[in-house]
């Protein structure tokens, strides 16, 4: 079984949704973007429900296991 895990950052649009982004992301019309990094990958919506777009990005250690 292989495991790694990596830095990231967790951030909630103003439509509500919750994206996470391998470098720190700025806020932008609406919508939150990473500088270095064109892409996000979207999570459930339920989790992290303290978090607002009204807020400064979370940063979050990701693991990631194979079975």
């Amino acid at each position: 079984m292989s495991k790694t895990s990596f830095k990231g950052y967790i951030a909630r649009n103003s439509d509500g949704a919750l994206r996470l982004f391998l470098n720190r992301p700025v806020r932008d019309h609406g919508g939150w973007s990473a500088p270095r990094f064109r892409g996000s990958m979207e999570i459930p919506v339920e989790t992290y429900d303290d978090l607002q777009w009204e807020d400064e990005p979370l940063e979050v250690t990701v693991s990631i296991e194979t079975n």
